[in-house]
């Protein structure tokens, strides 16, 4: 038998692959294209941050 602290991680992982999912799924997001374009993504989100540190 698995000890408590494997379950618990186990269900904790599985909790938060979903709620991930869900995300994606809501802002239709495909999982490949993501991959696909994810260094231009990462330059995206770090474009939009410097943006707003310089706005406040």
């Amino acid at each position: 038998m698995m000890p408590n602290t494997a379950v618990s991680t186990i269900v904790k992982i599985a909790i938060i692959s979903l709620l991930v999912g869900l995300a994606l799924a809501f802002f239709n997001i495909d999982p490949r294209s993501l991959a696909e374009n994810l260094g231009e993504t990462v330059v995206d989100i770090y474009e939009i941050v410097l943006s707003f540190l310089k706005w406040s």
